[in-house]
């Protein structure tokens, strides 16, 4: 079986972690010159100093450590150095010199000791034994104290789990190429540190695909080469003067955006998702236009009497009741249980819907309320939309504000420390949160009718977009309901 000790300074030997004397005498202090010789960075090699790496020593022998010249005593081996050899041990194909009861050492460069009583062979090469851990260059000493190769494609992984630049390691045992076109992604230790080469950038599959080419994925940060734009909605790149999935083009190096809830009108005076062109500015679907009617599916149409769809912020006349998007009016039948009374519908036993009162199921009936969580458990209706108010449905909140943690903040409040202002319904002044712009870090995406889709904020809750949650009521706009799409993605459906 093979052993191996880490060699001390002349005269002693490594027993575990301690350092003993040898050769059954006491071990002398030495003089603080000779230990900054041997124990600093000085060079090695070279009689008097260190052994080098290997038991290395020019012309003499390394005897426990350190380097004795030709004709010198081997100090506590009991032997004189000649071309290597202490006497008659220590050199290639000899006996190990002895040095304690259990501990056997060699004494030129490129050798190990195969155990006590054991012989000198050669060390530090690829397979050979480690010499004293150490082995040649570009080997490292294993767990089985043999040196071998690593860190390659296709080699064993180093010590704690490394590979060369430009490698990983998989499951802990062997290196594979990482982090260009096709390979998979590297081990990313922080921002300074990507996970693919420049050009590149790691997938949803954990995979390197070059970027930053018309038609490829956007590169971290949201860049394209050129005057191309990033189209975050499809995480692609497009090409100067291509149309962008914001419906607008994309000009020196940004997408327009036009016919989404809040933005303008596209040509012909269109908007998406079931919208309305409103004095040159798109209105989302269930949202009031300016001459008092609602938008609704793409429509204008009269709102709030009794059986009519309900008005901008699910507000219903003459003190009606919203049920489901449709106007009950005051005293009639909420459902079977419950009538409409002033806002709410109340039974003889319980009430929900209006302000301050319990949600009636995951909806409020009375107007410019949401169905919010109260504390630790209780969900209750709440005024929203206002600065400091939960967001209402669809994220949305009043005036140009930003949604954020469920909040709304006002145009030009803070966003929080990393996130920066409020601008117009998008954070840090404009370059994040809003449709057609990066995901703010942490809080996703703040503005109205929006929602984080990969790496880029897109609209959600009209006709054919995205629902603005999971499925559950709110997450479209009236009249649209969240169903499973062709793609598996919910999808706001009339």
């Amino acid at each position: 079986m093979w052993r191996t000790a880490r060699l001390c300074s002349v005269g002693a030997f490594c027993a575990g972690w301690l350092v003993l004397g040898c050769g059954g005498d006491p071990l002398p202090r030495r003089d603080a010159s000779v230990d900054a010789t041997i124990d600093g960075a000085a060079a090695c090699g070279t009689p008097g100093q260190r052994c080098c790496p290997g038991n290395g020593c020019a012309g003499g022998c390394c005897a426990l450590g350190l380097c004795v010249a030709d004709g010198d005593p081997c100090e506590r081996l009991r032997g004189t150095c000649a071309g290597g050899s202490c006497g008659a041990c220590g050199a290639l194909d000899q006996a190990c010199c002895l040095a304690g009861s259990d501990l056997g050492v060699c004494t030129t460069t490129g050798v190990g000791c195969t155990g006590p009583g054991g012989a000198c062979v050669p060390c530090g090469g690829e397979g050979q034994h480690c010499c004293d851990f150490d082995c040649n260059a570009g080997l490292e000493c294993g767990a089985d104290v043999r040196c071998r190769v690593c860190g390659a494609e296709g080699e064993p992984c180093c010590q704690s789990q490394q590979c060369h630049a430009g490698h990983r390691c998989v499951g802990g045992a062997t290196c594979e190429a990482c982090g260009h076109d096709g390979e998979p992604c590297c081990v990313s230790a922080g921002p300074l540190d990507p996970p693919c080469a420049t050009g590149n950038v790691c997938g949803a599959d954990d995979r390197c695909a070059a970027c930053g080419g018309a038609g490829e994925p956007c590169c971290a940060g949201t860049q394209c080469d050129g005057a191309g734009c990033c189209d975050v909605g499809a995480n692609r790149c497009v090409d100067d003067g291509a149309v962008c999935s914001t419906n607008g083009t994309c000009r020196s190096g940004t997408c327009g955006v036009c016919g989404l809830a809040g933005t303008a009108c596209c040509a012909g005076d269109t908007c998406a998702g079931g919208g309305c062109c409103d004095g040159g500015l798109c209105v989302a679907s269930s949202v009031g236009l300016a001459d008092g009617r609602l938008c609704l599916d793409g429509a204008p149409v009269a709102c709030g009497a009794p059986t009519q769809p309900c008005c901008d912020g699910l507000t219903c006349g003459g003190g009606g009741c919203c049920v489901n998007g449709t106007c009950r009016a005051d005293g009639a039948m909420c459902d079977a249980d419950r009538t409409c009374m002033a806002g709410a519908c109340a039974s003889a036993t319980d009430r929900c819907g209006a302000a301050g009162d319990a949600c009636c199921g995951a909806i409020c009936t009375a107007g410019h309320l949401v169905c919010a969580l109260d504390g630790a458990s209780a969900w209750d209706c709440q005024r929203c939309g206002g600065p400091g108010e939960p967001c209402c449905d669809g994220s949305a909140c009043a005036g140009g504000g930003c949604c954020v943690s469920r909040r709304c903040v006002a145009s030009g409040g803070s966003c929080g420390v990393r996130a920066g202002t409020c601008t117009a319904g998008a954070c840090s002044n404009g370059p994040c949160g809003g449709i057609g712009r990066a995901c703010c870090a942490d809080i996703g995406c703040t503005g109205s009718y929006t929602i984080c889709a990969g790496t880029g904020c897109v609209a959600c809750g009209g006709r054919d977009q995205r629902c603005c949650g999971s499925g559950g009521p709110g997450d479209c706009l009236p009249p649209y309901t969240c169903r499973t799409g062709p793609t598996g993605s919910p999808t706001c459906f009339p």
